[in-house]
């Protein structure tokens, strides 16, 4: 008789764990994809944030350069024309065109200067091929500006949703933890390990219509017998859940009740 009761007592524990587990996972579904969503938004923000600097940087850049070539073409066109006036009291032939030569180079030194002065100004400012920086700091602005708006209301979402579930979900852990510390070992890794095999996260299930409750593989008419003697916990021959009688996964729903108020994810469960 000890043993049947301590055996019983054990599955009672898993079930009622499976219980608690269970409604913490539906609490947690409302909050949806909102979390990973959050998390991607901030993410993109970042990386918006830090593409925007970077173009800002370059947009410097672009402006000190154009300010250090525009100040060699004022240079030039001083020494052009020092050059020019020089010109007026050369001596001889070769004076003559040793400045010419000079004044000569000046002019290409600004030609080649606005040449590089359109070039910068049109990654600057763009062109009816080229998007210029400017342009695309605007867009990436915008682009903030919209995602943190988004943000915005997703996580107002989510806090409204927090602010629902919140004490529920503090009761819950509080209440797993409870009844986690009391059972043994060996039942715990043997319960996580199962859990954790499975994407409905279902360790312990009823048998419903002679068949399991997780894989609907048929449960032969003596294996429900022993199931519902309690005597023993056995497991599912092919996937490996552990079986129990509708009767105490009622039971432990009941007792699950009497400690926290979450009826309607219980209703939820009634009507499926």
């Amino acid at each position: 008789m000890n043993k049947r009761k301590n055996i019983e007592a054990q599955l009672l524990e898993l079930t009622n764990i499976q219980v608690i587990d269970t409604l913490y996972d539906r609490l947690m579904q409302l909050q949806g994809e909102l979390p990973m969503e959050i998390k991607d938004l901030e993410d993109e923000i970042e990386g918006l944030k830090t593409r925007l600097e970077n173009m800002k940087e370059r947009e410097k850049e672009i402006q000190q350069q154009i300010r250090l070539l525009q100040g060699r073409i004022e240079n030039a066109k001083r020494l052009i024309d020092k050059y020019e006036k020089q010109k007026l009291s050369v001596r001889n032939n070769r004076e003559y065109l040793a400045l010419e030569k000079e004044i000569e180079m000046q002019q290409l030194e600004i030609a080649e200067a606005e040449k590089e002065i359109a070039k910068l100004t049109e990654e600057l400012e763009g062109s009816e091929e080229v998007e210029g920086i400017q342009a695309q700091m605007e867009k990436v602005q915008e682009e903030i500006e919209d995602k943190s708006k988004l943000l915005e209301a997703r996580k107002k979402e989510l806090d409204e949703i927090l602010a629902e579930t919140g004490r529920e979900l503090e009761e819950l852990e509080a209440l797993r933890e409870k009844y986690w510390e009391a059972m043994d070992e060996r039942l715990r890794r043997a319960y996580l390990r199962i859990r954790n095999n499975f994407m409905n996260r279902m360790a312990v299930v009823t048998i419903e219509r002679d068949a399991c409750g997780g894989c609907h593989s048929q449960v032969p008419p003596q294996r429900q017998l022993d199931i519902a003697r309690r005597q023993k916990i056995i497991v599912c021959e092919n996937c490996g859940r552990i079986l129990i009688d509708p009767d105490l996964m009622e039971t432990a729903r009941n007792q699950i009740k009497k400690l926290v108020k979450v009826e309607s994810i219980f209703e939820e469960e009634s009507e499926e």
